[in-house]
Parts: C-alpha cells; structure tokens; sequence
C-alpha cells in the first residue's frame, strides 16, 4: 500500500496501473494518458488537479471493475473513461 504523495507534474502514459501503486496515496498534477486503471484499488486515493483524457487520440483512461471507494477527484477531467464494473461502495 503506498500512502505518499506524488505531487510533481508528471506525464504518465500507456501504462497498466498496478493494483496497489496509488491505494490510500495523494496524487497530484498529474497527466495519465492512454492509460488502465482496470482492477485497480485506488480506495482512499486522492486525486488532485490531474488529467485522465487524452486530447490527440481523444481517449479517456480505463477503470473497469476498478475499487474507488473514498477514492476522491478534485479538479481532475475524466472525460472519455470507462468505469464499467467499477466498485465504489
């Protein structure tokens, strides 16, 4: 479980997210792109100021059957994703 904080503007893009890489973490300024959250537990995750769309392939990133409970977006652009199946209760 990491309970850091990622907190430098950061590009991440094409990755798979690791089931636990964010669990419980403050995630900020952040621009995932092309990027799958699928399965992911981002339970107690906090996600500030960060981009989850990718306006060149105008795609979102994936988070099928992820775990969101308490996971918290504030001023983050989601358009695009995918949360089918995801677990948020």
């Amino acid at each position: 479980m990491n309970t850091g904080a990622v907190a430098a503007p950061a590009i991440v893009s094409n990755e798979r997210i690791g089931r636990d890489r964010f669990t419980g973490a403050t995630v900020a300024n952040t621009h995932f792109r092309n990027c799958d959250f699928s399965g992911a537990d981002l339970t107690g995750t906090a996600f500030v100021n960060c981009v989850f769309y990718d306006a060149d392939t105008q795609a979102g990133c994936r988070f099928n059957g992820a775990q969101l409970k308490e996971a918290r977006f504030r001023q983050c652009d989601l358009s695009m994703c995918g949360f089918a199946f995801a677990k948020a209760l």
